[in-house]
Order: structure tokens, then sequence, then C-alpha cells
């Protein structure tokens, strides 16, 4: 008897597993066909090569050679090359996040980004809201009868992408584009400390961050504290997209588990969680949204001779540089943003400088400061200013990048996902 329930248990695992499976490698088929029919289609008159998983961003908005590609974890250089495109030495730029090319369009594959609007953004507001914001009305429309949560969906069609305001950055985190959102039907007031303990175990699903909300009855979001009130509304939420790619089966099923036992936890009888397809839909769209923005730029500069650590440090130091391990500086701006980085080349006799176009405020001028770094590199080491093909970055060149990130700098803007704003570190991360 004992014998057959314990192969009818490992059956069913085994059943399982081969359903996730099934569905993730389906997925899987299905973005390699919409990228190669994609790129067909884009394959009048530009340079294009087979789309990649996402990973580290871009140079210069173009494609990330293939893992394996010259030798197992093999760097590929900044390239400089009109609109992103090929480099100036007839090779092919790194790819990115879906290896977005230029020119940078607002509308991707049926997915509309751009800005919400004040009703859209209001929870309160009963019209023309999300389903998590109309889910949150109709719960405290209920008051004083405690209801359950409903479900907070996520748009299968349009769905748009905001930055949170900078000055409410340490309140709401939670964007209903941005995040797959629960909302808890909390049927008493819970102890600030009590929620934080148990919020305090959740911190990832996968590879995608989870954050947690309260309401102490005031009607905002925040981030919970000790001093805060009693929580009247608590809800949680997952992060759709990053550079890791889309949410998938496995992080969605970790966010569904987490958010039953932090509905426990709080004594909110469990989380009413969305169904999976729709939100790895909204993921998918969302990832393959940011795609056409994530870039990285790069300055290359040539050394007479190879600089030690040491000598790689005192340079940096000269120019007013932070040290991040690893023998890496970084320009910081007034606010604390990264702008730039400088570490050693991929040769002996080089440095890199690298700008995440996504992640550092336009307003800061990163590619101005980092072409001054780079000629003082220069200057300082009797080296010169080189783009991926050995060749000086004259004046012109470095107008036409200029050119090129402001038009990036536009795009982002547009889709409300302002370079180095919190929405955007959030999901260029």
């Amino acid at each position: 008897m004992m014998d057959t329930l314990w192969a009818s248990l490992i059956g069913l695992f085994v059943i399982a597993l081969a359903v996730v499976l099934g569905f993730n490698l389906l997925q899987g088929r299905q973005t390699r066909l919409r990228d190669a029919w994609r790129d067909r289609l884009a394959g009048g008159g530009k340079s294009t090569s087979p789309a990649a998983p996402r990973g580290e961003p871009s140079v210069g908005g173009g494609h990330r050679a293939p893992a394996g590609a010259g030798g197992a974890g093999a760097r590929v250089e900044p390239t400089f090359g009109p609109a992103g495109v090929a480099g100036t030495d007839g090779s092919e730029p790194p790819q990115g996040r879906g290896g977005a090319t230029a020119p940078i369009h607002g509308r991707h594959d049926g997915m509309e980004i751009g800005r919400r609007d004040d009703a859209s953004s209001d929870p309160d507001h009963h019209g023309n809201g999300t389903d998590a914001d109309r889910a949150e009305a109709a719960y405290a429309e209920a008051q004083p009868e405690p209801a359950p949560a409903q479900p907070s969906h996520v748009r299968e069609a349009q769905v748009q992408v905001q930055a949170p305001d900078r000055d409410t950055a340490v309140g709401p985190i939670l964007d209903p584009r941005l995040d797959c959102i629960v909302v808890l039907g909390v049927t008493a007031p819970v102890a600030a400390e009590r929620l934080l303990a148990a919020a305090s175990t959740l911190r990832r699903a996968g590879s995608k961050p989870i954050a947690v909300e309260a309401d102490d009855g005031d009607g905002r979001w925040t981030v919970p504290h000790a001093s805060l009130a009693a929580v009247r509304r608590v809800r949680a939420g997952v992060l759709l997209a990053n550079r890791h790619g889309p949410l998938n089966a496995m992080e969605f099923s970790e966010f569904t588990t987490a958010m039953q036992s932090l509905g426990r936890a709080i004594g909110a009888g469990g989380a009413i969680v969305p169904d999976m397809a729709p939100v790895l839909e909204h993921a998918r769209q969302l990832d393959e949204a940011c795609a056409q923005f994530d870039a990285v730029l790069g300055l290359n500069v040539e050394t007479p001779t190879a600089l030690s650590p040491g000598e790689l440090a005192a340079l940096a130091a000269g120019l007013g540089l932070q040290e991040r391990g690893n023998n890496r500086f970084t320009e910081v701006g007034d606010g604390g943003e990264a702008l730039f980085s400088l570490a050693l080349g991929e040769r002996a006799e080089q440095l890199t400088l690298l700008l995440d176009v996504p992640r550092a405020p336009q307003a800061a001028e990163p590619w101005a400061r980092m072409l001054q770094a780079a000629h003082l590199c220069a200057e300082r080491t009797g080296g010169r200013v080189v783009d991926d093909a050995g060749q000086p970055m004259t004046e012109a060149a470095s107008a036409g990048v200029a050119r090129q990130l402001a038009r990036c700098y536009r795009s982002l803007q547009e889709a409300g996902l302002d370079a180095g704003s919190p929405a955007a570190l959030r999901v260029f991360n």
C-alpha cells in the first residue's frame, strides 16, 4: 500500500515538473520565432542578428554576442557605429536586452508605452484605474464588513510604463505597469512590527525583487517602517522584468507561495493571486519594451604601457572617481547616482569607460563628463582616446554619439522611464 502511494506521489511530481518545463520551452520557442520574424522585417537596409537572452546591457544600443562567442565569458568591447549598428571595424556590437537596434520607436509588438494619466495613477479613482486599484477600492467600500481583496490582474493588451515621482521614491515603490501586485485582505489592523517581521523574509522570487507596502489609514501606500501606525491595508508585488529577463513560471510560483505565507503571517487568511498566463504575458511585453532602450556607451583609452591596479587607482583618484571594488571606479553625480565607470580594458594597454544609459540621468551630462575623463586619462598616461577599431575619437564622432544619446534619452522620457529615475533603476538592473 505504501509503495503504491509513494509511486503515485512521485508520478504526480514528475508530471508537474514536465508541465512547467514544457511551458518554459514553449514560451522560449515562441519568443525565438517572434524575434526571427521581427529581424526579417527589420532586415531591409540594416545590420541585424538573431536575438539572444537578455543579460548585460548593449553597447551603443546594438547586439551582444551570444554566450560562448570568442571563448567562455569573453567580453565584447564597446563599439561606436552609425545609429548603434555595426562598428567601424565591421564587427557586430554586443547584444543587450533583446537586441534593440536604432532607431528607437515608441511602440513594440502591440505594447504602448507612455506616461499614465493622473486618473489611472490615483489609487482612489474608480473609473480608469488599473484592476489592482479597483480591487483596493472595492475592498475599501466594503468596510466595516471585511472582505477579501480581489485579484490584481494585469493588462493583456496595451501596457503603459510610468516612472514614480522622484519625490515619492521613499513612499510607494510598486507600479502596476512594472509589478504584479497582490492586495491582501486584512480583516483587522495589523501592528507595524508584525508586518515588518513577516515582510523581512520576502526579498526575491528568483531574480525578481519583491516589495511590500502598507497603508495605515491615510489612503497612501508607503514602505513599512517601525513608526507606522496600525496597518489597515497591505499589498505586495514582484517586479515583472529586469536585465535577467521577464518573470518566468518558476518565479511566479515562488511569489505565489510567498504571498500565501505573508497573508497567513499577518492574519489576512492568504492572498488571491492573479492567473499566471496574463502576468507572464505582461512581463514579456514589458521586457521587450525595455529592450528598445537598454544601451551602454563605451570609450577606450590606449596607453603606451600597461597600468597596474595601483596606477589605475591613483589615476581615478586624480579624476575624483569613487572606488567600487574589483579595480572599477565610478563618477558619482550630485544625487549619488553612478554616471560612468572606469576600469582596466580587455587588453593590457587599455582603459575602458562605460556609460549605462538608462541609469545615468541626462541632466548630469554623463556623456560629456565621460568624454572629458577619457581625454584626461589619455593626457596623463600619454595615450589616446579611440573607438573599437582603434581609430581616434574625433569631435565629429563625439558629436554623432551625443545626438544618438539624446534620441535615446528622449525615447526613455516618452516611455515614462526617465534615465536614472526610480522606475528605470528597477527595470534596468
